[in-house]
């Protein structure tokens, strides 16, 4: 916001005055005192500098001139009005006001003109600001990594889930250096529509990273769009309803209250969701969230994959310093499993999943080819139950207490179906849970701002669909569990030092421990 400040008359306006103020008093008097009176206030104006040295010499040389020629004129005869004094009065009065008019709107309007451009700490004569630009907000945030693996070397040897022709690394221990660069802005439409726009590091074929390694003979890197999408709030102008809606369309963060036990915190879906919270008295909040989600969009077919899921929460707000949720989501895959090829043909090629990690059951779709043409698909369906709680105590502020809680089940299991499908019989491994404490600062964003967390995770090989877990736990996948030990450290603003100790090891099948150590420089912008 900016005022006006009051206005002081301008020199040129002064000396206007000043000048008016003495030729009108010769025009209307005549007087020798009067001249006298006004030589002196000449002087008077010239030592408060008022008046230049030039002008104060031409105002005493008129003013000699003026008073020889009255003393000539008026000497012995009493005082007497010079005629036509009131219209030279007039023509003086006119001149001087039009010169303050003029003077004091050009002042007005520097002073406004100064004010508006200190305020929004532009220069002042290049303050031209179109109203878009007050509507968009740029940010982004790097991460410098350094992540060593430690594998124990009683690991058994595996092939890549998604290519046997080549082993998965389970023996020998790495060390990689990686960064992360995210940059978008926030777009505020009018006050119901909102959007976002984000580009990052990472490629079109990893949905749960964004992590770029270093050690490509300095190749240039690549740059994704990350995000991109509206967001409509009709009620946020209204004034008779406290709750919040929300309809979200494109590539969006992820819309349901989860852990990384079944969303990696890379993944952002793809297709509409609608979120919606609705007060229920001082201490609760109602919260439900719905969404459907395109996964594959297949040519020449009407089986395309796609992700339909709904949420139902309830928040538990007794005061300040404690705040309680909990929330059931039902995740429903259409479209996912695997169909067995007819010899020599790829008709069902679509069916094998275009990204993997590893735990899931899977079948060659193309069995009859060998590893010619190994195609590795989904062995059943996947319906996913999961019920999270997280309960934050801020009784100690700044200092939080966070305690959380989640399970997973996999719905979709069917014996019969699975062997209908791919001829053999698959283990019942679909449950899933973590349960941990966070100690510190919500956010950590300021010097010497701290956090302190640890989980425990246990995640059998079908109780989540391994492509779109955790990417880091047990190197990324299902059939995992462990724990995980991590530490943040504010170390200036908007800087911050995190790590974390990840020690894992496989629920069923051949022996598979990996230790995983990641130290981070993580700014935000």
């Amino acid at each position: 916001m900016f005022m006006i400040r009051k206005t002081t008359f301008p020199g040129c306006a002064i000396r206007a005055v000043v000048g008016g103020l003495f030729f009108t008093s010769l025009a209307m008097t005549g007087s020798a005192r009067a001249a006298d009176t006004t030589e002196e206030l000449i002087k008077l104006m010239h030592s408060k500098g008022m008046l230049t040295p030039a002008e104060t010499s031409a105002f005493l040389e008129k003013h000699q001139m003026e008073k020889a020629a009255s003393s000539s004129t008026s000497a012995g005869k009493p005082m007497t009005v010079v005629p036509g004094g009131e219209r030279y009065l007039q023509t003086i009065s006119d001149n001087v006001a039009r010169d303050i008019k003029d003077n004091v709107k050009q002042e007005v309007k520097n002073e406004l003109r100064d004010e508006i451009a200190r305020d929004i700490k532009i220069d002042a004569h290049t303050a031209s600001v179109p109203d878009w630009t007050k509507r968009i907000r740029f940010g982004g945030d790097m991460r410098m990594r350094h992540q060593s693996e430690y594998y124990d070397p009683a690991n058994s040897t595996f092939v890549k889930p998604d290519k046997p022709t080549e082993l998965l690394n389970s023996t020998v221990d790495r060390s990689r250096e990686r960064y992360r660069i995210r940059v978008g802005a926030k777009l505020k439409v009018n006050e119901q529509m909102e959007g976002e726009f984000r580009i990052a590091t990472g490629n079109e074929s990893d949905p749960v990273s964004t992590n770029d390694t270093l050690g490509d003979t300095f190749n240039k890197d690549t740059v994704t769009l990350d995000l991109g999408y509206v967001r409509w709030k009709p009620f946020a102008q209204s004034s008779t309803w406290t709750g919040n809606a929300a309809l979200t369309l494109g590539r969006m963060p992820n819309p349901f209250f989860s852990t990384d036990l079944v969303w990696d915190k890379d993944v952002n879906p793809e297709g509409a969701a609608m979120n919606l919270m609705i007060p229920m008295g001082p201490r609760f909040k109602g919260h439900l969230t719905a969404a459907a989600f395109s996964i594959q969009e297949v040519e020449w077919s009407q089986q395309d994959k796609w992700l339909y899921g709904g949420q139902v929460g309830l928040e538990y707000s007794p005061r300040t310093t404690l705040n309680a949720q909990i929330y059931a989501a039902y995740y429903d895959y259409r479209n996912i499993e695997g169909e067995m090829n007819e010899p020599n043909l790829t008709l069902n090629d679509f069916t094998a999943p275009a990204f993997i990690q590893k735990g899931n059951s899977i079948f060659d779709i193309n069995p009859l080819t060998g590893n010619s043409n190994y195609k590795a698909a989904l062995a059943m369906d996947y319906n996913q139950f999961n019920l999270t709680a997280m309960v934050d105590v801020g009784i100690f502020e700044p200092i939080h207490v966070v305690f959380l809680a989640d399970y997973v089940e996999n719905l979709g299991y069917d014996d019969t179906a699975i062997y209908e499908r791919t001829g053999v019989h698959v283990e019942e491994q679909t449950s899933g849970y973590q349960y941990g404490i966070a100690v510190g600062y919500p956010t950590v964003q300021e010097l010497w701002d701290w956090r302190l967390s640890l989980y425990y995770k246990y995640l059998e090989s079908d109780a989540v669909l391994d492509a779109f877990t955790d990417s880091d736990f047990h190197g990324g996948g299902t059939n995992a569990k462990g724990w995980i030990l991590g530490g943040d450290l504010g170390v200036y603003k908007n800087t911050w030092l995190a790590t974390r100790w990840l020690s894992t090891t496989e629920i069923d099948g051949p022996p598979f421990a990996i230790d995983t150590l990641q130290i981070d420089l993580n700014v935000k912008f």
